[in-house]
């Protein structure tokens, strides 16, 4: 369910997709060429660590692919043939301001005010089931 806070986090890492999407490649390089060498000192007992470099580097891998950034191209990709993706581009995106979209003499869109709230909303709706999913909420 969407309330305040969930609804201004969720809208935050849309703004910051690019900072988010920049630490996880940053993440990734850091995982990559982490541990070169195998660790080939004897334990004492059994660990929930791997052993294996390669596996660990994927376990890693595979965890960090499901942050806000991976929330954030999912939910994208789930509005990209409909109508309000362009909306979408423009407010997160171009970081347009509601006003130049929709109050605008311009209105390029044709929208009127309730429309594009049902339609964040469902962006937003669709974005924490991605985040519940990833275990992020």
């Amino acid at each position: 369910m969407l309330n305040t806070r969930i609804r201004k986090l969720i809208e935050w890492h849309f703004y910051n997709y690019e900072a988010d999407n920049n630490l996880v490649k940053e993440r990734e390089e850091d995982i990559t060429y982490a541990n070169l060498t195998v660790n080939m000192t004897p334990s004492m007992g059994h660990s929930n660590k791997t052993s294996d470099p390669t596996a660990w580097k994927a376990e890693k891998l595979f965890e960090l692919g499901r942050d806000w950034s991976a929330v954030v191209r999912n939910t994208f990709t789930a509005f990209k043939f409909e109508p309000e993706y362009d909306i979408m581009v423009d407010l997160y995106v171009k970081k347009m301001r509601y006003a130049e979209i929709i109050k605008s003499d311009k209105n390029k869109y044709g929208l009127n005010e309730r429309t594009f709230f049902y339609w964040r909303e469902r962006w937003l709706e669709v974005a924490l089931t991605w985040a519940e999913e990833f275990r992020l909420m």
